[in-house]
């Protein structure tokens, strides 16, 4: 795994004593206003920080008043508003080895960077804040001034203004190259990376992007482009050399999964056609007219006894909170008939079982309006549209419907008089 990016700290955007805080995990004062920065994060997950070329020309402890130092330093050094006070290097340390290995690596590339610009270099290594990531990097804040050692202590002198050359990151990315890649020599790693592109070394692979520490966990945006890279990838010619090959299979990708969704669109439609077939020929059995006719006389005695709409729904409420009439067929009917279409007749029956449901519902007054209306209807009623067939929910609930073995209720069983 490679990465290094550079950016620059200006005093436009940012503060000098806030980016080094967030860094290294200190309290520190801005030169520049006088006021108190603070790291703004969890310190747990800063492992090491130290100071190289400053102190001495090799490494230093990092201490909050060698750091304050410093900052005083930029301080006296940039007064424009618009200052450059840091040029930052941010690489991703090696999964393999423990801290100490991964703190001396970026140690030592640390070193080579000073000595060749002539900079003081803060460096500070994070550690992933779970388990679950691997995400080991290392910050490194490179003063954009030159360090020199005075009899009157360390001073901030002239600019280096290689630090800004577009070659110079090409040069700092080569040397990280070189620095990982003796790392994984050393420690006999089967592994070797590259600062160059595919296209540069003439591979023909899509690179995959930058993700982040938590993207994977999420599965984001990132990780879903880098998931559609690696299949891509897996599908190159062996002979590809560049990108430019991989990306000329989508087109023939793209028409394999319009000819897959055609093929299901149509099989979705034959399925369709089967429930509405299914549905429209459904019908009562000889067991289902006969819990209906017992229901019926049931509930039209109850209708026509008088007395209030109250007492009348309380004593419908009543047989269904037992069950319904004849041990349980009220329940067992409404269970059993199909939840759509079907013939009148069946659509007749789920309209009256319904409308007993919603007394418990509705006021007393409209149930029993509409239960009268249905009663007078019989029959003779105007068939229901069928259900949007199109919500994939319902499909798959009048497919199982269709599917599930049939009830192990004894249709020959005598049905109880009310």
């Amino acid at each position: 795994m490679y990465h290094l990016s550079s950016k620059s700290k200006t005093r436009l955007k940012s503060s000098s004593a806030a980016v080094l805080a967030y860094r290294v995990g200190l309290k520190l004062s801005d030169p520049h206003d006088h006021t108190m920065k603070f790291p703004h994060r969890n310190i747990r997950e800063i492992q090491n920080h130290f100071v190289v070329n400053w102190d001495s020309p090799g490494r230093s402890d990092g201490r909050r008043e060698t750091y304050q130092t410093i900052l005083n330093e930029i301080g006296r050094t940039e007064t424009r508003c618009n200052s450059r006070l840091w040029r930052e290097f941010e690489i991703a340390l090696p999964v393999e080895g423990a801290n100490f290995q991964r703190a001396k690596l970026a140690e030592d590339f640390a070193t080579q960077l000073a000595h060749k610009y002539g900079v003081c270099i803060v460096v500070g290594i994070h550690t992933p804040p779970n388990t679950d990531t691997i995400n080991h990097h290392a910050h490194l804040l490179a003063t954009t001034r030159c360090v020199e050692r005075t009899p009157n202590g360390i001073r901030l002198t002239k600019k280096n203004r290689e630090l800004d050359a577009w070659k110079m990151l090409k040069i700092v990315r080569k040397l990280w190259e070189e620095c990982l890649n003796g790392y994984y020599r050393r420690f006999e790693i089967d592994k070797e990376v590259s600062c160059e592109s595919n296209k540069e070394r003439g591979i023909g692979k899509i690179p995959t992007i930058h993700e982040g520490p938590n993207s994977r966990q999420r599965k984001g945006d990132r990780w879903k482009a880098n998931e559609t890279i690696r299949k891509l990838n897996k599908r190159a010619p062996a002979g590809a050399t560049s990108p430019s090959e991989v990306f000329a299979l989508i087109p023939a990708i793209q028409d394999k999964l319009e000819k897959d969704l055609h093929n299901t669109n149509a099989q979705i439609a034959l399925l369709e056609h089967e429930i509405v077939e299914k549905l429209t020929h459904e019908k009562l059995s000889p067991r289902q007219k006969k819990q209906m006719a017992t229901w019926c006389r049931h509930a039209f005695e109850t209708i026509d006894s008088g007395g209030s709409p109250d007492d009348i729904a309380s004593k419908l409420k009543e047989a269904l909170r037992r069950g319904g009439v004849a041990r349980g067929a009220y329940d067992r009917l409404r269970k059993s008939l199909p939840p759509i279409g079907g013939d009148i007749e069946v659509q007749w029956s789920r309209q009256g079982i319904d409308l007993m449901a919603s007394l418990f519902d509705a006021p007393c007054d409209e149930a029993l309006e509409k239960l009268k209306r249905w009663r007078k209807g019989g029959t003779d009623v105007t068939p229901l549209a069928l259900a949007n067939l199109e919500d994939p929910a319902l499909l798959q609930q009048i497919h199982d419907w269709l599917t599930a073995p049939d009830s192990t209720v004894d249709p020959d069983k005598e049905i109880e008089k009310p």
